[in-house]
């Protein structure tokens, strides 16, 4: 039975998606990220934080789009190799590489910090160094329910074989993903880049009401991709 049976759920969901459009009708009304040069907000760290990251990302949004198109081609590739070559000695190997990974960094931020003399770089090093062991421990401990989960994988990837629609799908509400962050993003410099006034040395000052519905989209941005997610 796939019938909705939350209905305030549902509800909510809905009144989040009504106040984002309209909060992006707001923004692409009274904002232009042309006028974006530098900001300084009155909200303190966090608003200044969040006006330097939108006026960074307007410069960046080339590297950004380029990025996300790598992504999903580094996505798509893993899913094939997931589907043809997926084995345990595989999992294994990715398990390795991944701590050899984590227990190179930990040691390369012990170096670091010891020779910029950074306490805080060594402590974290040296924590990363003892989670490294950890994992090793937790890995051969875990080996049997590794073994099955690799089973369960090779199962699910069978599936997919047998049933191709099931990726389309998944690629269909990646890309319905994709367009709804880019509107986000679009949303989110239109409404950083909608002033009040401009003081003499050219600072952005945001008003309140601004901030507020900045921080509302962020809230959304963390909903709706997850209700995406449990819808397929």
């Amino acid at each position: 039975d796939r019938r909705c049976r939350d209905v305030v759920f549902l509800v909510l969901f809905l009144a989040a998606v009504l106040g984002m459009i309209i909060v992006s009708a707001v923004a692409f009304g009274r904002g232009n990220p042309t006028t974006l040069k530098y900001a300084q907000d009155r909200g303190g760290l966090l608003g200044q934080w969040f006006s330097r990251s939108m006026l960074g990302l307007k410069k960046d949004v080339d590297v950004v789009a380029g990025t996300f198109c790598l992504s999903a081609v580094a996505g798509l590739a893993w899913v094939w190799v997931f589907k043809t070559h997926f084995t345990e000695a595989f999992a294994y190997t990715l398990l390795a590489l991944g701590i050899t990974g984590f227990f190179t960094t930990s040691v390369y931020l012990v170096v670091v910090g010891n020779r910029r003399e950074n306490e805080g770089l060594v402590t974290v090093g040296w924590i990363m160094v003892v989670a490294s062991f950890i994992l090793v421990v937790m890995a051969f401990l875990l080996r049997r329910r590794i073994a099955m989960t690799v089973q369960l994988v090779k199962e699910a990837c069978r599936g997919l074989n047998k049933y191709p629609s099931l990726f389309v799908v998944s690629a269909l509400l990646s890309i319905v993903f994709a367009i709804f962050v880019a509107y986000w993003v679009a949303a989110m410099l239109y409404l950083s880049s909608i002033k009040e006034d401009e003081s003499d040395e050219g600072f952005v000052r945001h008003e309140k009401t601004v901030r507020s519905l900045s921080f509302f989209m962020i809230a959304g941005m963390s909903i709706i991709p997850q209700t995406m997610y449990v819808w397929r």
